[in-house]
Order: C-alpha cells, then sequence, then structure tokens
C-alpha cells in the first residue's frame, strides 16, 4: 500500500513539472508582427529627439513581406518591417521622405508573463554601409544592451540576454542612426522566451494544492482506519 501511495505522489508531482518550469517562446517579434498596434503585446513607434516618452506610428501599409509601420502617411524615411526597420537624421529637412526631425524607430513589447525570461536577437545591416546603433532597454529606464549593427555584420549571430520581468514591464528595440542615415536599414529581431522560472498563478498553484490532497487522503483515511483496527 505504501508503495502504490508513493508511486501516485511522484506520478502527481511529474505531472506538475510543465506548470511549475516549462521554458517556452513567449514573444517573437518577426512572427508576430501585424498592422495591429498592441497585438501580442507589440506596439510600433519611435523616439523624437526632445520630445518625451515612445510615439506610435500612425500608418501601416500592407504589401505582403514588406508590410511596414511608417510615422504617418507622408513621411516615409524612419519605419519598422516584419525583421527590422530604419531610423532617421535631421540632418535633411524635405529630402527623401525627411520631417526634419531625427526619429529613433522603436518596437515594443509589453510583458504579460512574470519570471525570468531570455531575449534572444539578431541586429545587421541590411546593406553594410550604414553606421546605426541599436538598444535594448527596459522599461525606459535601464539599458540592456548597446549594439553596433554595423559591427556585427551578417554573420547572422543571435546574443543572448537573461533578465526577470514582471507584469506590464515593457522592452524597447531601438534603431538610432549615428551620424547619418543613409543605408541604415536594419535587421533587429528578438524572440523571447521563458527559462523555466515563472512565478505559478495563485489559482494554478491552489489546483496543485487540492489535487496533492486528492491524492493524499484516501490513503491517510485508510492508514487511520487501520489503526484503529489494530
Amino acid at each position: 500500500m505504501l508503495k502504490m501511495f508513493s508511486r501516485k505522489i511522484l506520478a502527481f508531482c511529474a505531472a506538475l513539472v510543465p506548470l511549475f518550469a516549462q521554458a517556452a517562446v513567449i514573444a517573437n517579434s518577426e512572427a508576430e508582427f501585424s498592422g495591429v498596434q498592441g497585438q501580442d503585446g507589440w506596439y510600433y513607434g519611435y523616439y523624437e529627439l526632445g520630445r518625451p516618452g515612445m510615439q506610435l506610428m500612425s500608418y501601416y501599409q500592407e504589401n505582403g513581406q514588406d508590410s511596414a509601420w511608417f510615422v504617418n502617411n507622408q513621411y516615409f524615411k524612419a519605419f519598422l518591417t516584419a525583421w527590422g526597420g530604419h531610423p532617421q537624421m535631421a540632418s535633411k529637412p524635405n529630402v527623401g521622405g525627411r520631417t526634419g526631425s531625427e526619429y529613433w524607430t522603436t518596437r515594443r513589447w509589453v510583458s504579460d508573463y512574470e519570471g525570468e525570461v531570455t531575449i534572444s536577437t539578431q541586429i545587421y545591416n541590411m546593406y553594410d554601409f550604414g553606421s546605426m546603433v541599436g538598444y535594448i532597454t527596459v522599461n525606459n529606464q535601464s539599458t540592456l544592451a548597446v549594439l553596433d549593427a554595423r559591427a556585427e555584420g551578417v554573420s547572422g549571430l543571435w546574443l543572448d540576454y537573461t533578465l526577470t520581468l514582471a507584469k506590464g514591464d515593457f522592452i524597447d528595440f531601438i534603431i538610432s542612426p549615428n551620424g547619418s542615415d543613409d543605408w541604415d536599414y536594419t535587421t533587429f529581431k528578438a524572440v523571447i522566451s521563458t527559462t523555466g522560472s515563472a512565478v505559478p498563478e495563485p489559482s494554478s498553484a491552489s489546483l496543485a494544492l487540492l489535487g496533492l490532497v486528492a491524492v493524499a487522503a484516501p490513503a491517510v483515511r485508510r492508514r487511520a482506519k487501520n489503526g484503529r483496527r489494530a
């Protein structure tokens, strides 16, 4: 009887492993790119130098694999696509779709997850002529990484960063010009995965506890009954 009880406990604990420690992809900037702000937690915008906070892009152009977000429907130099984007310098107003402002194009993901995650990112200059810099920032307060897109070349290497998130935390993936915005089309992708260190929902933890009680209770009652007979 004790062996059977132990087997049941072991089987139940094994079933709990996916609940408390299951690594999985929770965000993918390329696969989840869309024309809807906020879908899957992704927002598409820009930082304009001299203006606080990220501004949302207002114009989306559907064009298959080349679909893109733009600042608006008049200026097309600064944009974001599924796999990257292009910043804008202020040095050439009204030339090539520029507005006269400097824009750092920004892809933001807002977390609905609580726990430790790994951010895997890939960045490189599409043409190998530009000089842009990529930033990964958290909650607009700390800089997780500063990446020289040209120095990364076209090697395709993915870089990993680990941090702990709370629900509502946001991560910005920013492409900035660095002296010029000529040839600054940049691949900048991100995949965010759990590491198995999530904090379980209270409801999930309660269900797990009830399940353990349900498994253990019959054995406890049987042992108590046998004890009285003895």
